[in-house]
């Protein structure tokens, strides 16, 4: 521990040296050099320091890591998967929501707070305004997009409309309609007959994966063992669509988590 007055740029870069050596990343250092700036920029204001100690280049001190090259799986692999999700009789069930996601490129959380309203079959689009998440106590709650260009109108095509019928002819009848900050008749529902979340899906879905490259030679397998975890948040993909033979990729991910509008054509 040191006065503020006393800090220099000398001691802040070596407690950032500190932090990579026990671990940290460089995104991570980075995001808390950037506190760390804006926190002694009130001592400087206010006369305490001439200058700010935590004004220079992270990349003088540590050198930024280059990220991993991530692969999209490829329309075969992600018809394997399918496949296999299709006839196994734990992730049956799941089906239909994993295609859902991959033909429109929705966050989990995004289906999760789709209702009735919000899926147009006559104009074969779905509006996007909300989603559901979960809190650390358990209570679901409906939360805008999480930017302006979250809020968007994305197509349907056959496999996704196919999808979302069979979700719908599926859904579990209830006496009364379970009700989310105001928002009613979802269109996922769980077995208990309330809303499904996201935690429940990224599961289902991570364990799919695991089963099945488990079953297969690594060229075959679903996605790589790094994004397994994360295959709907990350791959927001549709193959070869029947009517058009194209191949779409959604933009609103691509690894990076961009926002989007809609899927783009490659």
């Amino acid at each position: 521990d040191m006065p503020i007055s006393r800090c220099t740029k000398s001691d802040v870069k070596k407690l950032l040296i500190t932090w990579q050596s026990e671990g940290l990343c460089y995104e991570t250092i980075l995001h808390y050099l950037s506190f760390m700036e804006q926190a002694f920029q009130v001592a400087v204001d206010d006369g305490i320091l001439k200058v700010n100690p935590c004004k220079f280049d992270l990349r003088d001190v540590i050198p930024e890591q280059q990220k991993p090259v991530k692969t999209l799986p490829s329309e075969q692999q992600l018809a394997s998967w399918l496949g296999y999700v299709y006839g196994n009789k734990v992730y049956r069930n799941k089906y239909d929501i994993y295609v859902v996601l991959l033909y429109t490129g929705l966050r989990v959380s995004e289906l999760c707070g789709l209702t009735l309203d919000d899926v147009d079959f006559d104009h074969k689009q779905i509006t996007v305004n909300k989603q559901l998440i979960v809190d650390t106590h358990g209570v679901r709650h409906i939360v805008p997009p999480k930017s302006k260009a979250g809020y968007r109108t994305i197509p349907i095509c056959k496999p996704a409309e196919e999808a979302l019928r069979s979700i719908l002819s599926n859904r579990p009848a209830v006496e009364k309609e379970p009700v989310v900050d105001g928002y009613t008749n979802f269109i996922c529902l769980t077995r208990n007959r309330q809303p499904l979340y996201g935690n429940i899906i990224n599961h289902t879905c991570k364990t799919a994966v695991d089963s099945f490259n488990a079953i297969v030679s690594p060229s075959h397998r679903a996605v790589p063992s790094y994004a397994a975890a994360h295959l709907l948040h990350e791959i927001d993909a549709v193959w070869t669509q029947p009517q058009t033979g194209a191949i779409y990729y959604g933009a609103r991910g691509n690894i990076h988590h961009h926002e989007c509008v809609y899927p783009r054509h490659i």
